[in-house]
């Protein structure tokens, strides 16, 4: 990051979102076809079990209020809940295997039963780095910057993951070390991303409803158990420890801060993608429901 260039970034919006370098640009490889069945029809068995289970073509209602919890893992379900299918809360993982591991990531195998008592595979990954005391694996922050007479506006990381050979546009995040708080990792990505000190939000935070960290939420599950705690931060741009925000980025990170309108967020994101950037699923999804709330 230029810290001269977010400092005027954030009085100066025409000066918010420096044209990306240029790169080239890349073809999705070609879709596969998917198979639509007509209404009615039965989905191609996979197993004896699957088959039966799938002859009857009637759709099993779950009634959140008066239907018993069908497993000895008791929760809430949600309303609305449908299948033609057994009940997914009695499948069970019964081994779990470490193919190959590194520092940061371990290889799976897991052998789980299905609700219809047949055993599968199935390959995952897992982060190396998770204490067995830890909330979630990391945290991202959805840092607001605030300053008197001037509209809010939240703060981007712009860094290119090699994964995907790509820039992507986030949030400031990372991973908890031990068994540090959410909360507490939080803000201590935030300073070393991006230079703000900022404090936990507490707009919206009263009651049973509001909260300022998320629970831990998984990012990708039919690949991964990793799971992050989004918190929200609120960063006083009058007070003195945010006049001159300095990063403090370790030697394998590069990352550029960008400040943009709260009210406006999916639009610039919008505006990101087209320039060819990677947007953050969670993000994006996160600026749609912002929208969507608004009316």
């Amino acid at each position: 990051m230029r810290l001269a260039r977010l400092a005027g970034s954030l009085r100066h919006p025409a000066a918010r979102l420096p044209a990306p370098t240029p790169r080239a640009p890349r073809l999705p490889p070609p879709s596969r076809g998917v198979v639509v069945r007509p209404p009615g029809s039965p989905p191609r068995p996979s197993s004896v079990a699957a088959a039966a289970a799938s002859a009857s073509s009637s759709v099993r209602f779950v009634d959140f209020a008066s239907s018993p919890a069908s497993s000895s893992r008791t929760m809430s379900e949600p309303p609305g809940g449908s299948s033609s299918a057994p009940d997914s809360s009695a499948s069970r993982v019964i081994k779990r295997e470490t193919t190959h591991a590194t520092r940061w990531l371990a290889m799976r195998h897991l052998t789980y039963v299905d609700p219809a008592g047949a055993e599968r595979g199935w390959d995952s990954v897992a982060r190396s780095t998770r204490s067995p005391g830890a909330v979630a694996d990391a945290v991202c922050v959805f840092a607001t910057l605030r300053r008197a007479n001037e509209p809010d506006r939240v703060l981007l990381v712009r860094q290119f993951r090699p994964p995907l050979d790509a820039e992507t546009i986030e949030l400031p995040a990372g991973l908890i070390d031990g068994d540090e708080a959410p909360e507490t990792a939080a803000l201590r990505e935030l300073k070393e991303e991006t230079g703000y000190v900022g404090t936990l939000t507490t707009e919206g935070t009263t009651g049973t409803t509001g909260t300022t960290t998320t629970p831990a939420m998984p990012l990708s599950p039919g690949l991964s158990d990793e799971t992050v705690c989004l918190v929200r931060v609120d960063v006083d741009l009058d007070a003195p420890e945010n006049a001159h925000p300095k990063q403090e980025l370790e030697g394998s990170e590069f990352i550029t801060v960008y400040a943009v309108p709260k009210d406006t967020l999916r639009a610039q994101l919008d505006q990101l993608a087209a320039r060819g950037y990677k947007v953050f699923a969670g993000l994006y999804l996160m600026a749609l429901g912002m929208e969507m709330g608004r009316g």
